[in-house]
């Protein structure tokens, strides 16, 4: 797969919407796309392995 494929198989992945705005406009809501870009940073900076990826309890600061 190409990078330009790849960008685009980004873009289209399907992303839902709320329109819990205050203005009442549709907002979108890309956690597919950012939750995939974050596991791909984890495995280029040799964190997670493509099969396994660890998880963690979430820590707020």
């Amino acid at each position: 797969m190409y990078l330009a494929e790849a960008i685009a198989r980004l873009y289209a992945l399907s992303v839902d919407t709320t329109t819990r705005d205050g203005d009442g406009s549709p907002h979108e809501k890309p956690h597919k796309p950012l939750l995939l870009l974050a596991a791909l940073d984890l495995i280029d900076e040799g964190l997670a392995c493509p099969d396994r990826i660890r998880t963690a309890p979430l820590r707020f600061k």
